[in-house]
């Protein structure tokens, strides 16, 4: 069982998480569930409680908070979502999402854009337009979706939209 220090204190129960209780909706999922290192966690915010609680809600209520927690293991390309207790830390709910795919985490479109500027694929396309500096280069990365195509299917797909900078710190949106 995960410790579970006594959250900062919370003004009404619409409050999204502080750090604190983020922490232990992370820490907690990792204890009870065994997250490995292929785990991403792609979203932990508050589950809100049911609309009768905040409708007759008195800042002398304690409403019992939760988190819904989205997770994404890319070994087995699994969808998780979690309820957490901020209260407890116990973990009570974990369902496995199956075929489908979470947003995309921050750390999953930097490993994208590395893998599109690496490419020397890539690369010999911006040679026949005359972008030989990398630097120049931007990559911004959009969930391309799955709409059907067999051969997509469980798979983890990104459409990267590409830019050329006048400079490294131009603004890749200007032109």
């Amino acid at each position: 069982m995960i410790e579970v220090k006594s959250p900062a204190t919370v003004r009404h129960p619409l409050e999204p998480l502080n750090a604190n209780e983020i922490k232990i909706v992370a820490d907690s999922l990792r204890s009870q569930k065994s997250l490995g290192k292929s785990i991403r966690f792609i979203s932990v915010a508050l589950k809100e409680p049911p609309k009768e609680l905040i409708y007759n809600y008195l800042s002398s209520d304690a409403i019992p908070r939760e988190a819904f927690a989205v997770l994404f293991n890319n070994d087995k390309n699994e969808c998780y979502e979690a309820v957490v207790s901020i209260e407890t830390g116990v973990v009570t709910s974990w369902v496995h999402i199956p075929g489908v795919q979470p947003t995309m985490s921050a750390d999953e479109q930097v490993e994208c854009e590395q893998a599109v500027l690496a490419s020397p694929a890539f690369k010999a396309a911006l040679e026949q337009y005359g972008i030989t500096d990398m630097s120049l280069v931007m990559v911004d990365i959009w969930s391309a979706g799955y709409y059907g195509n067999e051969e997509e299917k469980n798979l983890r797909l990104a459409r990267p939209l590409c830019f050329v900078r006048t400079e490294p710190d131009d603004n890749g949106y200007a032109r």
